[in-house]
């Protein structure tokens, strides 16, 4: 009859080799990614640690389930003005070797 089954229960570490799988297809091709959503929807200091452990792996940013998750995300997954000027930094010499051309 009408039983719902109880949600499987997915610990960080379960999902560790799937994300680390999918991060590095969709790097391969140039794909933007979005985690799946944090399912403790009161947390959002846990939001904010999962936030930055899947930045830190390579996604784009994550999937909410209520809107109260939105402002933590965009907090974690803008980036700072240092997450800018490091390419910048990077390139620059290259730019200015190639005639200020880019390449």
């Amino acid at each position: 009859g009408g039983q719902r089954r109880a949600l499987p229960i997915f610990t960080w570490a379960s999902l560790l080799g799937g994300r680390g799988r999918i991060v590095q297809a969709a790097a391969s091709r140039g794909l933007a990614l979005l985690d799946v959503p944090y399912r403790e929807i009161s947390d959002a200091p846990g939001l904010a640690a999962e936030c930055a452990r899947v930045k830190a792996m390579g996604f784009s940013g994550k999937l909410a389930i209520p809107p109260s998750q939105v402002e933590t995300m965009a907090n974690a997954f803008t980036p700072i003005p240092a997450d800018i000027d490091h390419p910048h930094g990077v390139l620059a010499p290259h730019t200015r070797a190639a005639g200020g051309r880019g390449g």
